[in-house]
């Protein structure tokens, strides 16, 4: 009888064990994935260095949600996060909330800039506007290998329109 509960006692200890391990190095993960995301948001599409990508973004890039015409690759991502930096003055994203997984991200912001520039057809009008945004990021090997995004457009569009 005592053998058998210091076996047991072993193998209740073994998992514990293996369970402390998994969530350190799953913390871990989740630490470097946080630091990934905001490198991206504050370098990438704050301060507008489309150099950044090329380290944050794999080469195989897909971004399923294709912010730029003609494009759904790292190149593409770069050219769209330009031309809205262009078409909106003091462009920032704020992070509201993040969600992750193991190889997976998701991030609910707030993008807010000036209309200085055409965008979507629309010239200048020179106002403040505010809109959210959802993304989910897949990360592999310490880079972002997909895209998803979900933009309130309608909610950007009613505002430069003054609806």
């Amino acid at each position: 009888m005592k053998k058998i509960l210091i076996v047991i006692g072993i193998i209740v200890a073994a998992i514990i064990l293996v369970i402390a391990i998994n969530s350190v190095r799953q913390g871990m993960v989740i630490n470097r994935n946080r630091a990934l995301v905001n490198r991206f948001v504050h370098e990438f599409w704050n301060k507008g260095k489309a150099k950044v990508a090329d380290e944050l973004i794999s080469a195989d890039f897909i971004d399923h949600s294709r912010l730029e015409k003609g494009g759904s690759d790292r190149d593409a991502l770069k050219k769209g996060m330009l031309n809205l930096r262009e078409a909106f003055a003091n462009f920032k994203l704020t992070i509201d909330e993040i969600v992750f997984t193991e190889d997976k991200i998701a991030v609910r912001m707030t993008a807010s800039g000036i209309h200085r520039g055409k965008y979507m057809g629309i010239a200048p009008t020179g106002k403040k506007v505010k809109f959210n945004n959802i993304a989910i990021m897949r990360i592999a090997g310490g880079q972002f290998v997909e895209h998803w995004a979900s933009v309130d457009r309608l909610g950007l569009l009613e505002q430069l329109r003054g609806h």
